[in-house]
């Protein structure tokens, strides 16, 4: 389960907890995107993916269209990436990698693959831009705590 509204998410503990209680989900994503003004894939850690309709448009992926690059994306060897719904958009990045440049084999497979993506490139970076809301925690001590994994138990 993703929240694409990045909101401070230490405020919304109980929103945080009556979404627990409404999945059967371990964890919540919390994202914020920030498109490149430039667009350099060498500085960029997160693609944003619409289906290309036209020269200056571009309209959002169905639910199979999503399901469908998600799967093609996996099959080509891409497993540690995490894949979200932003709005009706579809976010990609690294799970466990958010230095620049991480994506751009990535890049170069999306842009072979059939069906023409506008491709927006970003920003997302741990803590600041994403984070993880555990609901059990499995790190013994903050040392062994992965960047940007929160026990929902510690905010307050």
């Amino acid at each position: 389960m993703t929240v694409s509204i990045y909101k401070n998410f230490k405020t919304n503990r109980q929103a945080l907890e009556a979404m627990f209680q409404n999945t059967s989900k371990e964890s919540i994503w919390i994202n914020r995107f920030i498109p490149l003004l430039f667009s350099n894939i060498k500085d960029a850690n997160a693609i944003l993916l619409k289906v290309k309709t036209g020269n200056f448009s571009a309209r959002t992926l169905t639910s199979n269209e999503h399901n469908q690059i998600i799967n093609e994306l996996i099959k080509s060897g891409f497993k540690d990436l995490t894949y979200t719904k932003y709005g009706e958009d579809t976010l990609i990045f690294d799970t466990f990698d958010d230095t620049k440049g991480c994506l751009v084999d990535l890049y170069e497979k999306v842009k072979s693959v059939p069906t023409k993506f506008k491709i927006i490139l970003g920003t997302s970076f741990f803590d600041e831009d994403r984070v993880v809301i555990v609901k059990e925690k499995f790190w013994k001590s903050e040392d062994e705590r992965p960047k940007g994994y929160h026990f929902i138990e510690d905010l307050t």
